[in-house]
């Protein structure tokens, strides 16, 4: 079946928020990759613990994007 490809508005804003993460400097942007995988972990294994999915299921990429931008700005920007 293969995987779809990105669409338009993912692709934008993939290239915002990683300009938004460079402009502060690299410790922001190993902060916000290194949150940003902490939550993708978080919320599959909570998505796994409720019976909701399972080992092979796909999560939202673009959510965890915005929310490790968010966290490497707010956490070490200022």
């Amino acid at each position: 079946m293969g995987v779809p490809p990105l669409g338009p508005a993912l692709n934008a804003s993939i290239t915002v928020l990683g300009a938004l993460l460079g402009r502060y400097g690299c410790p922001i942007v190993l902060v916000g990759t290194l949150v940003g995988h902490l939550l993708g972990a978080l919320y599959g294994i909570g998505m796994m613990l409720v019976g909701r999915a399972d080992r092979r299921s796909r999560i939202p990429f673009d959510l965890l994007l915005r929310a490790r931008t968010l966290a490497g700005v707010g956490f070490c920007g200022s």
